[in-house]
């Protein structure tokens, strides 16, 4: 215990020097004190001067510094699995039955001279576990027991597991706030037992319809030699398809790829099943289930012509070519008396070659579709109205009311960014020229040409095919005759059309793809899984399309049963959520409903919910894991029916013994209610000798 001064240690002397001279002035001899006993002047002087002594040293702000030690009980942390793997394992009955009543036996012999902390894990520390946990993750679990218990005198750690990671990182190379040894108990076995399993299902998420697509089929056996395996593919229910095949070894692995047709569009629930054989160990892992979203993508392209020409037929063969366009071609002498509009609603894409013309209507039709924001790809040739094309306001004003004509070939403009460009350059460079206007060009805001001309040699820095895009329109412009030279020097070059293809679907695609302003949106993701908390957002928009937040929605989910689930979104500063926590696997349909300004809104649509059985499908433990991990760390492994072992290790452990904390304390004297009643106490005891004697 020390004291210490909050002011120099020279100020003691002075202090001194204070109470010795006011108690000697006090107290020397003089006619008063000769009468006084012997004993009393001294005892009075040195009274008054240990009382003057210590108010002056207690000005002097004296704090005291003391030490104390306390010892820290050694802690156990006991961790166990309790994953959805450890059900499927050989020894579940044991584990189930006679495992919790050997766990508490553990507990109650290390809580005897240790503090034992008990936890349960799977996709990290879970506080209560009914099983069905879909996860294993030590990484995670380590992490947090670090935070909980990091710097804390952790003797030791016992983990009882199978062993099966997969989710993180392998706990032997994890980093985590605990040096502890640890001591591992095995579940299970290492031994394969006799099974059948489907290791994974691949199939693409998205296809188009009328489209094959592949559907890839991983699966493996153990301990099956001389089985046959059926392998079933279903849609819906439906059986597509089976294969049948001979396992010739203890441990055999087989892929198997089957083809589909895409004859519906919607949600599809592919299911492949491995038929079961005698004396299989577990069934759950012999189906696994995914989705597919077959899309209705097929473009609608309708090529209007001022007349019949073999660059509409070089179009209309790229885009026929491919099962995802339908493709009509007309003259508008064919069509100008028919309901343009119904006409025009039933496609995607209007392609106008030399239109509009010198009839009147063609010009009106056009502009009205241009207004409306009706995507249009114009191609000019020699009988091409320009003045009428130039009114369109298209992108780019050509200086010129007759089709005064040059020869312009392509140059890639390689900034351009509207879609991908990888085109063969060397292709472009070849290609034949075209007929192209001569003129004066200007370009607007809003223009990015694809490819500019090239005249010889020379590139001259107008533009060949451009796109004029704004937030109400969306067109393209081709200003030249002869593409249809272009297709026939590809099938020259390279034997087919694959080049002057992708240009014409390249061009159709972006200008057909229509992104509407929908006034009430709904984000909602067409696929989740069971293990995850599923959240929705939603944004509603006043006629001028601001963000609006006065309104209720009603959400109403539908699962495969036909059980309803009505919700209501919660409003935020930014949109609406909901959060619909963790939903059963398969497929949900749902709608959204709300009122703005007196006018409804509604949506609809579907997503799939997928089961993830990662863990149903291990049907073994990883030994190896436990036994790497507790020799890393100076622990040991046991399986678990020897668990007494481990206990037995921990308890005659030498390097598991109690920490002593010194801590350091300060404290100002000042503080100390006791030396108040002394300094009182000796002033009045100098108090009453005085009187005593008279002197007061």
């Amino acid at each position: 215990m020390d004291i210490g001064l909050s002011y120099s240690a020279w100020w003691i002397l002075p202090s001194a020097l204070i109470a010795f001279l006011v108690s000697y002035w006090l107290y020397r001899k003089s006619g008063e004190t000769e009468d006084w006993p012997k004993w009393q002047r001294p005892s009075l002087f040195s009274l008054r001067f240990v009382l003057i002594f210590a108010l002056c040293f207690l000005l002097l702000d004296p704090v005291l510094k003391y030490l104390s030690t306390r010892f820290e009980k050694p802690s156990i942390i006991f961790l166990e699995d309790v994953s959805e793997s450890v059900d499927f394992l050989e020894d579940s009955v044991y584990l189930n039955e006679t495992w919790p009543t050997e766990k508490q036996a553990i507990i109650e012999r290390l809580s005897e001279k240790y503090q034992v902390n008990e936890h349960q894990f799977a996709n990290g520390l879970i506080e209560d576990s009914t099983g069905g946990l879909k996860l294993t993750n030590f990484s995670s679990t380590l992490k947090e027991l670090g935070v909980r218990y990091g710097g804390s005198n952790v003797g030791a750690l016992i983990v009882a597991s199978d062993g099966q990671v997969n989710r993180g990182q392998d706990p032997v190379y994890a980093a985590y706030d605990l040096s502890s040894p640890v001591y591992t108990l095995g579940f299970g076995s290492n031994a394969s037992p006799k099974d059948l399993k489907i290791d994974a299902l691949e199939n693409n998420s998205v296809v188009y319809l009328g489209n094959d697509f592949p559907v890839k089929v991983n699966f493996s056996a153990s301990n099956a030699k001389g089985e046959q395996i059926r392998l079933s593919l279903f849609e819906n229910n439906r059986l597509l398809s089976s294969s049948l095949h001979e396992v010739e070894g203890e441990l055999a692995s087989f892929q198997k790829e089957f083809s589909v047709s895409a004859k519906q569009s919607g949600l599809k629930r592919l299911r492949v099943e491995i038929e079961s054989i005698e004396g299989e160990w577990s069934l759950q892992n012999n189906v696994k289930e995914s989705f597919v979203e077959v899309l209705d993508g097929r473009q609608k392209v309708l090529i209007l012509s001022r007349s019949y020409h073999p660059d509409v037929a070089a179009v209309k063969n790229a885009l026929s070519a491919s099962d995802n366009y339908e493709c009509d071609a007309f003259t508008w002498e064919s069509v100008r008396d028919k309901n343009l509009k119904d006409l025009s609603a039933s496609y995607n894409l209007i392609v106008a070659h030399e239109l509009p013309s010198a009839d009147a209507s063609s010009m009106t039709f056009l502009e009205d579709l241009s207004n409306e924001g009706y995507p249009i790809w114009f191609i000019a040739g020699l009988r091409s109205d320009l003045a009428k094309l130039n009114a369109l306001k298209t992108g780019v004003n050509i200086g010129t009311n007759r089709f005064k004509s040059n020869e312009a070939g392509p140059v890639l403009n390689k900034s351009f960014s509207l879609f991908s460009t990888d085109f063969d350059e060397r292709w472009l460079e070849e290609c034949p020229p075209l007929v192209s206007p001569f003129g004066a060009y200007k370009e607007s805001a809003g223009t990015e040409v694809l490819f500019g001309q090239r005249v010889g040699n020379l590139s001259t820095g107008q533009a060949l095919l451009f796109f004029n895009v704004s937030d109400v329109r969306k067109l393209a412009v081709l200003l030249g005759e002869g593409i249809w030279r272009w297709r026939l020097y590809d099938y020259q070059k390279t034997g087919g059309h694959e080049n002057f293809n992708q240009l014409i679907r390249k061009t159709v695609r972006f200008l057909a793809s229509r992104e509407e302003k929908k006034r009430f949106r709904l984000n909602v993701n067409r696929t989740y899984s069971d293990i995850q908390e599923i959240q929705l957002s939603a944004e509603l928009y006043n006629q001028s399309y601001e963000r609006s937040f006065e309104s209720e929605i009603s959400f109403l989910l539908v699962n495969e049963e036909g059980a309803e689930f009505p919700f209501s979104f919660q409003k935020t500063d930014q949109n609406y959520q909901l959060s619909l926590g963790n939903l059963e696997p398969g497929l949900y349909t749902y709608s959204a409903k709300t009122q703005l300004s007196g006018q409804s809104f509604e949506t609809s649509g579907e997503f799939v919910v997928q089961e993830v059985s990662l863990e149903r499908s291990l049907v073994k433990a990883d030994h190896n894991l436990l036994q790497r991990w507790s020799k890393e760390t100076g622990g040991d492994f046991t399986e678990v029916r020897n668990s007494a072992k481990i206990v037995d290790s921990i308890l005659n452990s030498e390097n598991i013994q109690e920490i002593g904390h010194t801590d350091e304390r300060f404290k100002k004297l000042l503080d100390f209610q006791w030396i108040f009643f002394i300094l009182l106490g000796l002033l009045s005891i100098e108090w009453f000798l005085r009187k005593f004697n008279g002197s007061i």
